[in-house]
């Protein structure tokens, strides 16, 4: 799957999971994105990409409305074409989960929301 749509699902998740979680007492749920595509975690080059709103980079803080800039392709939408509403305010933190090699895709990490 591609990073801009694995950016989106995980999104898509954390909005989902804000929808089960909101207003209901003794409940708490947990997204988790464990990946070794260190494009995941590293901060973009460029800004003006289609999936900028999506991006889920080291400190980023990701709350509001996040949608495909007017650019990106239909194929790139298919099945993630409506806009992702985030109510809270999260910054990202990856963590370190292992080191299987040092090349380029050794090091795994992850990242996770949690509500409650």
């Amino acid at each position: 799957m591609p990073q801009d749509q694995g950016r989106y699902d995980f999104l898509a998740q954390v909005e989902k999971l804000e929808r089960i979680t909101m207003g209901r007492r003794n409940i708490c749920g947990i997204v988790v994105l464990l990946t070794n595509d260190h494009l995941y975690w590293t901060e973009p080059m460029r800004s003006n990409t289609v999936d900028c709103e999506f991006r889920i980079h080291e400190n980023r803080i990701v709350t509001g409305e996040l949608k495909w800039q007017e650019h990106a392709s239909t194929g790139t939408k298919e099945k993630r074409d409506v806009p992702i509403f985030i109510k809270g305010r999260y910054q990202l933190k990856w963590h370190h989960y292992s080191t299987v090699n040092r090349d380029g895709h050794g090091e795994f990490r992850y990242i996770y929301n949690r509500e409650k």
